[in-house]
């Protein structure tokens, strides 16, 4: 394994680590209550980019929307811009407990999935990514 690809991967350990970490947060914070995730929620921004340059997440997911779902998202009367759209996307399927099922469908779609990100990321890491509808699944029904 050269030098590179080590880096690579330690970066992709890291990010599992993180989300990991944010799930547990989010499963003693919202698991098994009527309390729904809101932008104001310290634990929901790891789960998605604090950067407006990255916004890859927004578009490969709008991309498996139907027309209604996106109409929903571009009429959000505060929410201006593509990485807004992110998370408004994240925290509704949170909230109304569909992010496993979304997940699931984002990463089989493979040929688009490369088509968004680089070889190295992490969700083309088939065995890191595996984990992320799993982590999903848990995000509120583990809680104790």
């Amino acid at each position: 394994m050269n030098a590179e690809t080590q880096q690579s991967d330690a970066k992709r350990q890291h990010l599992l680590e993180r989300l990991l970490d944010a799930v547990k947060q989010c499963q003693i914070r919202f698991g098994g209550r009527k309390e729904i995730a809101t932008d104001s929620d310290s634990r929901l921004p790891v789960l998605s980019s604090k950067n407006e340059g990255d916004l890859t997440f927004w578009f490969y997911v709008k991309e498996h929307l139907n027309r209604h779902e996106l109409q929903r998202f571009y009429s959000l009367r505060h929410i201006s811009s593509e990485l807004g759209r992110g998370r408004a996307w994240l925290r509704c399927a949170l909230n109304e407990h569909s992010l496993e099922r979304y997940l699931h469908s984002l990463l089989a779609d493979r040929p688009r999935l490369g088509n968004y990100y680089e070889d190295w990321s992490f969700v083309l890491d088939e065995e890191r990514a595996s984990m992320l509808p799993t982590m999903a699944a848990g995000e509120f029904t583990n809680a104790k």
